[in-house]
């Protein structure tokens, strides 16, 4: 039976993308600034993983869920300034919406079959002890997903940018995230 190609997505500016088999025979890019730098990422998983020989596609997209972390808004109130922890403009999720949705095009046009994930999904699928977030800050919770994406690639140079989509990952191809 032919493997399985997987293609974990974490879109956005500081996201990143990571496809391949298994745990062992992986790649992963910081996601590109530009629509051309997607097809030349596409392209290059086309020659690694051809269809033919990786018939079943999967990709794993994680969901946009109106929340981006660590972005702050100010909003003024009667002469006091706000911020609102979480809370972004309507001009940063429609930038954001619209690389998700590149990227979704992208994926179908591949040929692989789309799986949006929400991150509670795919954390728990991680085994991920989720709801700390809160507690010890937005900061100190990447912080934590990176040491836990270091923990299951040991050999690998673990970033903020890269330890979602690396978790995402490590869930689909052990199985976990279905």
């Amino acid at each position: 039976m032919p493997e399985r190609l997987v293609i974990a997505a974490d879109p956005g500016k500081a996201g990143a993308l990571v496809w391949g088999t298994s745990k062992e025979r992986y790649h992963w890019t910081k996601y590109p600034e530009k629509l051309e730098g997607l097809k030349r990422l596409f392209l290059h998983v086309h020659e690694e993983f051809p269809p033919y020989a990786y018939p079943k596609r999967l990709a794993f997209l994680e969901r946009n869920t109106g929340y981006m972390a660590g972005m702050k808004t100010s909003t003024k109130r009667k002469g006091e300034e706000e911020e609102e922890e979480g809370a972004v403009s309507a001009k940063s999720m429609f930038s954001f919406g619209r690389v998700t949705g590149h990227l979704e095009c992208a994926f179908v046009f591949e040929g692989f079959e789309v799986r949006e994930v929400a991150p509670l999904k795919w954390m728990t699928a991680a085994m991920i002890v989720t709801g700390q977030k809160s507690l010890i800050g937005e900061r100190a919770w990447k912080n934590h997903l990176k040491e836990k994406a270091q923990e299951r690639f040991p050999s690998e140079q673990v970033t903020l940018a890269n330890a979602d989509a690396l978790l995402i990952f490590h869930a689909a191809v052990t199985g976990r995230l279905r």
